[in-house]
């Protein structure tokens, strides 16, 4: 069984909580950390409450934690300090999820029920898959990307670290969408995405600066 401290007490935190609820043998959650105690106490009545990050990386009892913050780029930032003090991230994943064989999945990462991921395809660190998110054959999901709901990822496609698939996004097989780029929600990629973009619509275009 694997202890862990929750970074992150919102509703991502309580989808995580439920789910290590139900892997009782695997993941047992034995504190959580948010710089919104309010919140914190409210969602989590009954775990121990260790204040915002800066206190629990003053002395860490545990060291084994998972980040439950949405924005991709405060969760890299949050990874990043958290790492360099030591600290170990655990993926949770939920257990109505299927991941083909031999696909490589990095720390820290997040599975939400109803995700599936083809064989051949390569899930990087603290990814975020969530509900209903369909990754395909060949397909590269890199560090700190999010697949939102009901998206569909198709086969060779190619997410950059840190970019977005939006709710029920699609990108048509082999499309590549750049670092820090947004696939905006029920939108279709039908080419490649450049770096630090949104694109929007049927098909997705690029939307001004």
């Amino acid at each position: 069984m694997t202890e862990f401290v929750l970074i992150g007490a919102g509703g991502m935190g309580v989808e995580v909580a439920e789910i290590a609820a139900l892997k009782p043998t695997e993941l047992r959650l034995v504190a959580v950390v948010d710089e919104d105690a309010e919140t914190a106490r409210r969602h989590f009545p009954k775990t121990p409450y260790l204040g915002g990050v800066d206190a629990f990386l003053a002395a860490p009892s545990v060291r084994t934690f998972h980040l439950a913050v949405g924005n991709n780029a405060a969760r890299a930032s949050l990874a990043a300090r958290l790492e360099v003090a030591g600290c170990t991230p655990v993926t949770v994943m939920h257990p109505m999820v299927h991941v083909g064989r031999d696909v490589p999945v990095g720390a820290g990462s997040y599975f939400a029920p109803f995700v599936i991921v083809s064989p051949t395809a390569t899930i990087g660190k603290y990814a975020l898959l969530n509900s209903h998110a369909a990754i395909g054959h060949h397909s590269i999901v890199e560090d700190f990307a999010q697949v939102g709901p009901g998206a569909k990822v198709s086969g060779r496609c190619h997410v950059g670290a840190g970019a977005m698939i939006a709710s029920n996004a699609v990108l048509i097989p082999g499309v590549r969408v750049g670092r820090g780029a947004t696939v905006g929600a029920g939108s279709v990629a039908t080419r490649n995405v450049p770096d630090d973009v949104t694109v929007f619509g049927l098909p997705a275009r690029q939307l001004p600066r």
